[in-house]
């Protein structure tokens, strides 16, 4: 089995009108087209959370198309 990466989160800190927004970033590499998820609240772990739901999702959406295939 060969080692690599399969996940880089990056996390931001943006300043906007309303103030500062912590931004998560996610992107998956795995065979196929690159999932990427991206969220931003006002703390990190809220921000985390919310990419990770949405990436859990894609995940999800994208085992019921292999699945089928």
């Amino acid at each position: 089995m060969i080692p690599y990466r399969i996940c880089m989160f990056i996390l931001s800190w943006e300043n906007d009108r309303q103030g500062n927004t912590k931004v998560c970033e996610i992107e998956c590499t795995i065979p196929g087209p690159r999932i990427h998820a991206s969220a931003s609240r006002e703390y990190f772990e809220h921000a985390v959370k919310m990419a990770v739901k949405e990436l859990i999702k894609q995940l999800e959406k994208r085992n019921a198309v292999i699945q089928i295939v």
